[in-house]
């Protein structure tokens, strides 16, 4: 009788361990997959994860995207041109 509750502990243990893994992983998965780190995240799966790691992320009042502000570098006059 012992035996049956020792094993129905560890199965139940192991599954909780399982199923934690497989949520994270997903989670991280959608998140990284959405590019959304910093951002609020996709679905409930990927919101799960992050209350299931601790993880939280500070959402920016604006959110500034790098590629919308890079400029070309300046170009520097061509000097032998302009004194010939």
């Amino acid at each position: 009788m012992e035996l049956y509750l020792i094993a129905a502990v560890i199965l139940v243990t192991a599954g909780a361990v399982g199923a934690y893994v497989t949520l994270v992983s997903l989670g991280i998965r959608r998140d990284e997959k959405a590019r959304t780190m910093t951002l609020r995240t996709p679905d409930r799966i990927a919101r799960g994860a992050r209350a299931a790691t601790g993880m939280r992320a500070r959402y920016p009042a604006v959110i500034h995207e790098a590629a919308f502000y890079r400029q070309a570098p300046p170009r520097r006059p061509d000097y032998d041109q302009d004194l010939g």
